[in-house]
C-alpha cells in the first residue's frame, strides 16, 4: 500500500467507502533518513493521513539502537560490528501503522541498504513475525474501542492458566514433533505452532470472556500487554512471567524465536550448535506441510 500510495499520490481523494477500508490497513515502513528516492517526509505524510483516518492524531514515538554492520550488504557484518545505529519508531492506531526511520544509514553503500539491516536484526525489527501476524481478511471493528481489559492480579492469574494449559502432555508432544518436522525453522514453526496453541488456549479464552478464535487471542494479548508499561519494575516482572508462560509453550524453540534482549536485561544464551541443527533437520521423514500440521491439530482436538 505504501509504495502504491506514494507514487500514485491520489489517496487523499478517496471517497468515504475507500477511507473506511483504510482504517483496517496494516502498514509498516522501513526508511533511511537520507533516502532521496522516496523521501521520509512522503512516508510520514502517508502515515499521518492513515492515522487521521483512524481518529489517531497523537502518534507514539520511541527509539531503539541496533548494531551498525561493518558491511551493510553482508549479514555476517552484524556480528563483528561495534558501532550502533539509531532508529526512530512512530506508531499510529495502536501500532498497526508504523514508520521505522533509520538514522544516517546510507553513507557506506549505493543501495537501499536498510533491508539487509532489517533482515539481519529480526529480534529488533520483527518484520517476519509482524508479517505472520497480519490477517488476510480486514478487521471489521476497531480493537481499541471495545477490547476487554484486566487488572494486574487478573492478568497474572490468566498467565498462570495459560502456563498450565501449555503444560498439556499432548500439546508438548505435538510441539516436539513440529520442531523436528520444521527443522527448527523458526518462521515455519511459528506459523503452525500458533494453530496448535489455539486448541488449548480455547478453554482459557472461554474462562476469561474472550472469543475462542485467533481474534480472541489478539484481544487477550492486548489485555496482557497493558501491564508491560507499569512503573517501578512491575512491567519487567510481568514480562518475565509472560516469557515464562511462552517458554512453557515453545520449549526448546523459545530461544530460536525470541532471542535474548539486552533491553529487557536477559542473559546472553549461546547459539545452537550447527551440528545439532543438522541433526534436528534429519529427524523429519518429509518436509513439514499443512497436512502434517493439521494432523497434529486434530490429535489435540481429540
Amino acid at each position: 500500500l505504501a509504495a502504491v500510495a506514494l507514487f500514485a499520490g491520489s489517496y487523499r481523494g478517496l471517497d468515504a467507502r475507500g477511507l473506511a477500508g483504510l482504517r483496517h490497513t496494516m502498514v509498516r515502513c522501513f526508511h533511511n533518513e537520507a533516502d532521496s528516492y522516496v523521501s521520509v517526509q512522503s512516508t510520514n505524510g502517508l502515515l499521518r493521513f492513515l492515522g487521521q483516518v483512524c481518529g489517531d492524531d497523537s502518534p507514539v514515538e520511541r527509539g531503539v539502537r541496533v548494531l551498525y554492520p561493518n558491511n551493510v550488504l553482508s549479514f555476517e557484518g552484524m556480528t563483528s560490528s561495534k558501532a550502533f545505529l539509531q532508529i526512530r519508531i512512530t506508531e499510529h492506531d495502536g501500532g498497526s501503522k508504523a514508520s521505522w526511520e533509520l538514522k544516517d544509514a546510507v553513507h557506506l553503500a549505493d543501495a537501499h541498504v536498510c533491508w539487509p539491516i532489517v533482515y539481519a536484526n529480526e529480534p529488533t525489527f520483527g518484520l517476519f513475525h509482524w508479517m505472520l501476524g497480519c490477517q488476510a481478511n480486514p478487521v471489521r471493528e476497531p480493537l481499541r474501542a471495545k477490547r476487554k481489559r484486566l487488572d494486574l492480579n487478573a492478568a497474572k492469574s490468566l498467565l498462570a492458566d495459560l502456563r498450565e494449559a501449555y503444560s498439556d502432555g499432548t500439546l508438548q508432544r505435538s510441539i516436539a514433533a513440529l520442531i523436528a518436522k520444521s527443522g527448527r525453522d523458526q518462521f515455519l514453526f511459528l506459523a503452525h505452532a500458533q494453530r496448535l496453541a489455539l486448541e488449548v488456549q480455547k478453554g482459557v479464552l472461554r474462562k476469561w470472556g474472550f472469543r475462542q478464535t485467533v481474534r480472541g487471542v489478539v484481544e487477550m494479548n492486548a489485555a496482557l500487554a497493558d501491564h508491560l508499561a507499569a512503573a517501578d519494575g512491575a512491567g519487567r516482572s510481568f514480562q518475565a512471567e509472560w516469557d515464562g508462560a511462552r517458554r512453557t509453550l515453545y520449549g526448546p524453540m523459545h530461544h530460536d524465536c525470541w532471542p535474548p534482549s539486552a533491553e529487557r536485561g536477559d542473559e546472553p544464551v549461546p547459539p545452537l550448535p550447527r551440528d545439532a541443527v543438522r541433526e534436528a533437520r534429519g529427524l523429519g521423514p518429509a518436509p513439514l506441510d499443512a497436512g502434517q500440521a493439521a494432523a497434529l491439530q486434530e490429535e489435540l482436538r481429540a
